[in-house]
């Protein structure tokens, strides 16, 4: 008798998976802050218990003024609604990006 396997095909990000968020602004932290985060690849690093805050997000960046929003460790919660795009691979959300930059 032949078995088929079954994989989960989960539509929930994971701890790993690179993400596209969109920030809501509910702390009014500024424009060039929601930019940076609209338009930045972060990494789900840790997913907390908590249910409305669940996915800690980190990102990469030099700058200054994001650094001192984020914080030293770059990383921020996200609600599972901020999480516009997950892949396990980062260049799947660079063509997103790329073609949301081009409008295509």
């Amino acid at each position: 008798m032949k078995y088929l396997k079954h994989y989960e095909n989960s539509n929930e990000p994971d701890v790993g998976d690179y993400v596209i968020c969109s920030e809501f602004d509910i702390d009014n932290m500024g424009d060039d802050f929601d930019t940076f985060i609209n338009n930045n690849i972060g990494k789900i690093v840790g997913i907390l218990d908590n249910k409305k805050y669940p996915y800690i997000v980190k990102y990469e960046t030099s700058s200054t003024e994001i650094i001192e929003r984020l914080g030293t460790e770059c990383c921020r919660q996200m609600m599972r609604d901020e999480i516009i795009h997950f892949s396990k691979n980062k260049e799947d959300l660079e063509y997103i990006l790329a073609a949301k930059k081009y409008n295509l």
